[in-house]
């Protein structure tokens, strides 16, 4: 049994974003560690976010989802303090984890606003946490939650907005979409392959499909990045090119890979892949994104159940999420 004035403090952890065209610089430079970044490529990004509407949505949309999330945990019984922090930019992982603190957070929960575990993506976020803590010799029990793409209410909020996409697509054409499902590219070295980051790919895709009527699908990857060497694959590009050349059915994207909006959702495939098939951009089409939307927080909501156990589904009864904790983590 917790104390009465236990109050667990909720932290969504991401990479961040540029909010405005003016931080685009400073924002390379953090994800580049550092290392100066030429000028040619600072006008590349800061024209790529003007087409998207001058900035990213995804911190606005992050800072969304923790005030949801706290207000739904709240009405189900759970008093709760959820915040919102970044690797980089103004939303930091510092600024939200003192916020937390200040709003009376007795124990913190870290989750990261992704459900797939990298050491080269998570694992930074969580070493930052870790970090911060030792700083400020911050005794509180935490524990850090990853790998919640095997939660099953993902897989079934996915399959919802796919069906439903595909239903209306169906009736429009006369034949369903066939499904490209999309996740972020990553280097593939043979000295350190992502196979743990594409076998939860993988998983989620699984679970997806399950839950949906047969379609033809198929899985790419998007967003290569600057590094040198070969990226996982294949490329959406080709992968969507080739589908609308070869059939005259509609194709729906399916990026699940990602929670919300961002450069890679908005520029990567709305404009950049929409370019490059052309007139055939009209059988292109893409499931919406999930953002701050009912989906994502009963989400979360389940992924938590286990660590906060007093918060209550819609049924009364205990959320079922099984969240792994990353390695190392510390319990409570």
């Amino acid at each position: 049994m917790r104390p009465a004035d236990d109050r667990p403090g909720i932290l969504l952890v991401a990479l961040g974003a540029p909010d405005t065209l003016d931080e685009v610089p400073e924002f390379l430079s953090a994800i580049r560690g550092g290392r100066p970044t030429p000028p040619a490529l600072v006008g590349e990004f800061v024209e790529r976010y003007r087409e998207i509407g001058g900035g990213s949505p995804l911190n606005r949309i992050g800072r969304t989802v923790a005030r949801r999330l706290e207000a739904r945990m709240e009405l189900g019984g759970r008093s709760v303090v959820c915040r919102y922090g970044t690797l980089h930019g103004a939303s930091s992982v510092e600024q939200g984890y003192d916020d937390l603190l200040g709003a009376g957070a007795t124990r913190v929960v870290v989750l990261p606003w992704t459900p797939f575990y990298t050491p080269w993506g998570v694992g930074r976020y969580l070493a930052r946490v870790r970090a911060l803590r030792r700083r400020r010799s911050d005794l509180r029990p935490v524990g850090y939650f990853t790998g919640w793409h095997s939660a099953p209410g993902l897989a079934r909020a996915w399959a919802r907005r796919i069906a439903a996409a595909s239903d209306s697509l169906a009736d429009r054409y006369g034949e369903p979409p066939t499904l490209l499902f999309s996740a972020h590219s990553l280097p593939d070295r043979p000295d350190d392959p992502p196979r743990p980051y594409t076998n939860q790919i993988d998983a989620l895709r699984a679970g997806i499909e399950q839950a949906l009527a047969p379609h033809r699908a198929m899985l790419a990857y998007q967003s290569v990045g600057r590094a040198e060497g070969p990226w996982l694959g294949p490329a959406v590009e080709a992968e969507a090119d080739r589908l609308l050349r070869s059939t005259t059915a509609p194709v729906l994207l399916a990026p699940i890979g990602f929670l919300a909006d961002n450069l890679e959702i908005l520029y990567d495939l709305d404009r950049a892949l929409r370019r490059r098939v052309g007139e055939r951009a009209e059988r292109l089409y893409r499931v919406p994104s999930f953002n701050a939307d009912d989906d994502l927080v009963a989400t979360l909501m389940e992924v938590l159940g286990p660590v906060i156990p007093a918060l209550r589904g819609p049924t009364g009864s205990a959320a079922a999420g099984r969240p792994q904790p990353g390695a190392g983590a510390d319990r409570w």
